[in-house]
């Protein structure tokens, strides 16, 4: 669940929609009607206004509205009417710039074109339920597991790292042409060896052949 703090307008169509129906969800929660997600953090700061449903549904009359501004068909009937604006709520500019730099993580693989436009934001904008002040991360912001593209990646170059330094130097023998030279081992000699990860080799002449070389 992810009750965002930025504008609803900062979302792409996969956001919005899920934002619509998770706060529908966090609605039922504080309501008492699920036995789940009672404890979820993001539901702390509704809570501690002592009216939750009211802010909620405050909320969730802005995301209509840009539902609306967009063309989709959000059901209003699902929360109250908001004849009368609740109070803001006080938001830490870090809480706001972190959320924003997380959306921008999850439109870059998303939402490639939604990620390019906010990019070139200048000045990040709050939800109208939040009034931003000088302040850091909330202690109730859990921040998010690397992802399961970050690890495949990982997984990945460990498994080549793995199976590069599991391959041993093969050895090549190759029969001596010099006539009256011996190797130890059925005349042949051992003159080249890999060196890891290069694909070069060195050159090591056989005993014999240094010998004969030496004369």
């Amino acid at each position: 669940m992810r009750l965002w703090s930025l504008h609803p307008s900062y979302l792409d169509a996969v956001g919005l929609v899920a934002l619509w129906r998770e706060g529908l969800l966090a609605r039922k929660v504080l309501q008492g009607q699920t036995k789940g997600y009672i404890h979820h953090p993001q539901l702390f700061r509704f809570r501690e206004t002592g009216t939750p449903i009211h802010v909620l549904d405050f909320y969730l009359k802005t995301v209509h509205d840009e539902s609306i501004r967009r063309g989709y068909h959000f059901d209003l009937s699902k929360i109250s009417p908001c004849e009368v604006r609740p109070p803001s709520l006080l938001l830490p500019e870090k809480q706001l710039e972190y959320e924003f730099f997380h959306l921008l993580d999850k439109l870059k693989e998303r939402s490639p074109r939604q990620y390019s436009l906010l990019r070139q934001t200048a000045v990040i904008l709050p939800h109208p339920l939040f009034q931003i002040k000088p302040g850091d991360i909330c202690s109730w912001e859990k921040k998010p597991v690397p992802s399961l593209t970050c690890l495949h990646s990982l997984f990945r170059k460990l498994l080549i790292f793995l199976i590069v330094t599991a391959i041993k130097p093969q050895t090549y023998a190759i029969p001596i042409s010099s006539p009256g030279n011996y190797c130890s081992e059925q005349n042949y000699c051992k003159p080249f060896q890999p060196f890891a990860f290069s694909g070069s080799y060195s050159e090591k002449t056989c005993p014999a052949k240094e010998k004969a070389l030496k004369r």
